[in-house]
């Protein structure tokens, strides 16, 4: 009898990669989190001097994109990730992480992706449109799969529409010019191709 034995596999403290990702948290919290490489490190002290690296400080560059503006935080050489505050909600960010002169200067060692915060107030959009796809009506020409479309037709039920057990993915590929305001493509879907759908006949309801 063989005996299989499962091996545990720990991920990495680190990967020696310099990298730094910026993530909306809510509309007033970023959060970012990074990793500098030691040959980063070793380089930067090659071309500034040790004595910068050492009369400096660990920063992270937060920069609002929509307001142009920006903002220094303090960190230390042992964080790898940070929760930021930010005043401005529903704007453009990207921040960049590097070490903090004692002139006021900044050495960028990363920079992030752009993240944006979603608002911190009730949408502007007062007017709401519903459609019910069971006014919809599908047509089944005998001219072949590819005439089949489905049609705006108030009043009119489809064949399919109260067929219990009926899916959103049934209705898809509306054709763009038949499209109703504020319906979402996976509330209107597929036209009646039974070979794309996989239904059978006795699935479906016959018309009067």
């Amino acid at each position: 009898m063989s005996v299989i034995i499962e091996k545990e596999y720990g991920l990495p403290e680190q990967y020696q990669e310099t990298q730094l990702t910026l993530l909306p948290q809510d509309p007033h919290c970023l959060y970012a989190y990074w990793e500098i490489s030691e040959e980063d490190i070793r380089q930067f002290k090659v071309k500034m001097g040790p004595e910068i690296w050492e009369k400096s400080v660990p920063a992270l560059k937060i920069t609002n994109v929509s307001r142009s503006s920006h903002s220094y935080i303090r960190i230390n050489d042992f964080s790898e990730s940070w929760y930021i505050r930010v005043q401005d909600a529903g704007c453009l960010y990207f921040a960049e992480i590097g070490r903090k002169l004692t002139d006021g200067g900044f050495i960028r060692m990363a920079a992030s992706n752009y993240s944006a915060t979603p608002l911190d107030t009730v949408g502007n959009i007062t007017e709401v449109r519903f459609a019910d796809y069971r006014t919809l009506q599908a047509s089944s020409p005998e001219s072949g799969p590819e005439a089949q479309e489905i049609y705006i037709q108030g009043g009119a039920v489809p064949e399919f529409a109260g067929r219990p057990g009926t899916s959103s993915l049934e209705f898809m590929n509306l054709n763009p010019e038949h499209m109703l305001e504020g319906v979402s493509s996976m509330e209107i879907a597929v036209p009646l191709l039974r070979e794309y759908l996989g239904i059978s006949s006795d699935m479906r309801t016959e018309k009067p």
